[in-house]
């Protein structure tokens, strides 16, 4: 069994899939992690040959939820991380998520979200809008403006997350139903412990192909 398991769920990410294990490769300090590879019905071939990943395969389109929920069934790892296909860690942005978890009163870790340059926000952790739709916290402020250490948040983007994963399967996952958004707010009201996030963790988006997390996640849905 391994300490940590990354996984990332992948729709036709030929383009952009590559960087992220490159950059979880570079920039991940556990020794003890392994990455799983979700294919959700890609057609480009991008779940083919990917040296250090264990991929678990899909005909179907499943969506973000199931594809989370199927990874983190098939993990070895005591903690998963979920992280975007499309987007690359930064160095060391394990560790302080880890150390978040060590804590049993948290349930959830997460870092910040950044535009492709890694000085402005994209998320800085979500809100929960009182129909249950969740929004990034300083989005468009620039890095300087996140929060010098950790804080409470009322939910994590599913881009860069961090859970236990007996935890994380016991309360059945993310719920599968809400294909899109509605599954990170669903989560975040059903953990027993805090939602946390640290600054000293951090993904930037890089992808020239996708703005920001609408359309990174609008293609695990459509082709």
């Amino acid at each position: 069994m391994s300490e940590l398991s990354v996984v990332l769920v992948n729709h036709d990410g030929a383009d952009v899939l590559p960087r992220a294990l490159d950059a979880l490769a570079r920039n991940t300090s556990c020794e003890d992690f392994e990455v799983v590879v979700v294919d959700s019905a890609s057609s480009d071939g991008s779940w083919e040959g990917l040296d250090g990943a264990r991929v678990v395969r899909f005909e179907d389109n499943v969506g973000f939820a199931a594809g989370c929920n199927a990874g983190a069934r098939a993990a070895e790892g005591t903690l998963v991380a979920f992280v975007n296909f499309d987007g690359e860690v930064e160095p060391g942005w394990d560790e302080p998520l880890r150390a978040l978890l060590a804590d049993p009163g948290v349930s959830i870790a997460t870092g910040l979200l950044l535009r492709p340059g890694g000085e402005e926000l994209e998320a800085a952790g979500l809100a929960i809008a009182p129909n249950t739709a969740t929004f990034g916290l300083k989005e468009g402020e620039p890095r300087s403006a996140a929060p010098a250490g950790p804080v409470e948040v009322a939910a994590a983007s599913g881009a860069l997350t961090m859970v236990r994963r007996e935890e994380f399967l016991a309360l059945g996952g993310f719920y599968e139903p809400i294909w899109m958004y509605g599954e990170e707010a669903d989560l975040a009201l059903r953990v027993p412990g805090r939602i946390v996030l640290h600054p000293g963790s951090a993904l930037r988006h890089e992808m020239g192909h996708a703005s920001g997390p609408l359309r990174s996640r609008l293609r695990l849905y459509w082709p």
